[in-house]
């Protein structure tokens, strides 16, 4: 994608002693709050869990910044992703420490996009003697609903 498109990300969860290693990749970036574009808040000296940090994007930025904070801070949970651009989709990334990395096509509010191709893979990756139930799994996890769902117990604990 090379149309200009908004960048988000979202840090739910980070343990104590990596926060410094986010804020720095926060600054490396120079990421405003908020979607406060050019307002200035692209210096930070700590990090507000739950905050929307923004920019504008063109590419792979969500990948890139992804791939910057799980090297920086293992332990941290987030979601990042770049808003659709006239015919293009959005890209997202969620990640969480025992659950991994998760990417996806994604809509301007970050919700992965599960299409027909990714579907029909999760259904035959599954194995030949797989219940009903596991399929389900398969699929739901091929949607990102672990990471959504993590991501979902965190926010309710961060209001």
């Amino acid at each position: 994608m090379g149309d200009p498109t908004d960048f988000q990300l979202v840090v739910y969860d980070c343990p104590a002693d990596q926060n410094a290693a986010v804020v720095a990749v926060l600054n490396q970036l120079e990421l405003d709050l908020d979607y406060e574009i050019g307002s200035g808040q692209s210096s930070h000296t700590e990090l507000g869990l739950g905050r929307t940090y923004t920019d504008y994007s063109s590419g792979d930025l969500s990948e890139q910044v992804a791939a910057r904070l799980t090297e920086a801070a293992p332990g941290a949970t987030f979601a990042c992703w770049t808003s659709p651009a006239h015919e293009y989709l959005g890209s997202a990334v969620m990640y969480a420490p025992d659950l991994g990395t998760f990417t996806s096509d994604c809509d301007a509010f970050g919700t992965p996009l599960l299409g027909q191709v990714e579907l029909r893979q999760a259904i035959l990756t599954a194995p030949p003697t797989a219940t009903r139930e596991e399929i389900a799994d398969a699929v739901d996890r091929a949607a990102g609903a672990p990471w959504l769902n993590r991501i979902e117990q965190l926010q309710q604990r961060l209001t």
